[in-house]
This record gives structure tokens, sequence and C-alpha cells, in this order.
């Protein structure tokens, strides 16, 4: 690929490795040319910046509630009352987590609901294992989304307290795994 001033660099969630990649591909899934693994291309090194010698330690979360066309779909993951009486604790705890990052632009709801776009959200939070995006608790609390139980234990183990010591630095991307949920939300999909 030529270098223009419409490219970008990012590094694979996985090996590390640096892919460039063209702009209109930015937040978009790519395969890793060296160990073929799907990530989120974000922009992390312009072409005209100095390469670091060795990045900075960044935490891997595990990625929930984050939707794509041809993946995970909110709509195919209802099923009410299923949390009963502890709708209410999971809600709160989606809520109340740390902010990790923060977007220009908010999100939207994928069922038309007519929520407002700013009550959606325009940031990710985690609870220092777990990452999501703000809106995931207007899905849950209003549309009865389905959690992957290994998250609701991890809440569960916290006693509902999402407060974490994850340190993150002001630029820095928060990387997310994103393999145990694009799998679960296929496999439990209705």
């Amino acid at each position: 690929m030529a270098a223009d001033a419409f490219t970008f660099i990012t590094r694979c969630n996985y090996c590390g490795g640096l892919t460039q990649v063209p702009t209109q591909r930015r937040f978009e899934h790519i395969s890793c040319p060296d160990c073929g693994q799907t990530f989120i291309a974000r922009h992390d090194i312009d072409l005209f910046d100095e390469l670091p010698e060795q990045a900075p330690p960044r935490p891997l979360l595990k990625a929930l509630g984050f939707w794509s066309p041809d993946g995970a779909d909110p709509r195919k993951l209802v099923a009410p009352g299923f949390y009963g009486s502890e709708l209410g604790s999971i809600v709160h705890y989606l809520r109340t987590a740390q902010s990790v990052m923060d977007y220009l632009g908010y999100s939207y709801c994928r069922f038309n609901c007519g929520i407002e776009s700013q009550h959606m959200g325009a940031e990710e939070l985690s609870d220092g294992e777990w990452a999501w995006p703000a809106g995931l608790a207007h899905y849950v609390e209003t549309h009865h989304i389905l959690l992957p139980e290994e998250f609701v234990a991890t809440m569960r183990a916290r006693q509902r307290n999402p407060a974490c010591e994850l340190i993150v630095m002001p630029g820095a991307d928060t990387i997310y795994d994103l393999t145990f949920w694009s799998g679960w939300a296929s496999s439990n999909a209705s």
C-alpha cells in the first residue's frame, strides 16, 4: 500500500505488529497480516511520527456490547425477564464503571426506540476486566438483551461494585479482545 496523507498505522492487539491502513478503514475490523487475528483498526501512529522502539503496555480487556453489521446484533439477543430481580443491579453496574475512552459523537439505539443519542453515550466503560459502550445499560434495561454469564459472574464476584484500579494513560488506546464476545453473541443469537 502506498503511503499517503490518508494512511495511518495501527498496532495489532494480539501480536503487536504494525499495519498500514487507509484512513477510511479506521474503527473497522481488519485482519493482521502477521498473525491473522482480526482486530479493530485504531489510529495508533501517523506515518510522519517516529515509530516507537517499544509500545507502552496497555490493558487487554474482554469486550462486550459492541455491535457490528456482520456480527453481534442486539436484536438477536433479547431475553425478556431473564435477569428478574437482578436487572437493576446489572444496569447499575454497567452505568457506574470507569470511563476508559471518550468519543466525539454519540451512539444510537439499534432498536430505533426513540431514545435520544446523547442518552446512549459517547464513551466506553470498564470494570478492569471487561469493557463495554455506555449504551449497553440501555439495551439491558429497556430491550432486555442477554449478557454472557461470565460477565454477570464477574459482577457478582465484585459484589456489584465495578470500581477498579485501571489506569489509562491519556491518548493511549485501551485494547479490547473481541474474540469471546463475537463467538458468544453468534452462538446465543436467536
